[in-house]
């Protein structure tokens, strides 16, 4: 068990991550046109209040950018076969950081009802608000 200033090992993270109730996940707001810096601030403050420690939230200040970046644990015991490669689909700690990202997008889908990636591939308009990594 950790306390409230140590972060969370990835495996933790992703017990805490698996045992959030999605229909408790409150909503932090329904504005779209939220400034970046403030959607970042509610997000800490949403993953604060869900007992998630450890994940970055950033607000990227480089030309262009769009989204608020979240950045969470990740397991890095992957395993190697013998060439060396690591087999994503089916490699335990590739297969559950995946399903952690899926989580959190679930997650901030509930907290941020119209922050949807709202991208359109085939005529190159990209309108996503969370990059999630």
């Amino acid at each position: 068990m950790t306390t409230a200033t140590q972060r969370q090992t990835p495996h933790e993270f992703h017990a805490a991550i698996r045992d959030i109730d999605l229909a408790t996940v409150p909503v932090m707001t329904t504005d779209r046109r939220l400034p970046r810096k403030e959607q970042a601030k509610l997000t800490r403050q949403l993953f604060r209040r869900l007992g998630l420690r450890g994940i970055s939230v950033t607000c990227p200040n480089y030309s262009m950018a769009h989204s608020v970046e979240v950045r969470l644990l990740k397991r890095e015991d992957y395993t190697r076969d013998a060439s060396g490669e690591i087999e994503w689909m089916t490699d335990p700690a590739a297969v559950a950081n995946g399903a952690a990202r899926r989580r959190v997008m679930d997650i901030l889908g509930r907290a941020f009802p119209e922050h949807g990636d709202r991208s359109d591939m085939m005529t190159d308009y990209f309108d996503f608000c969370w990059s999630v990594d």
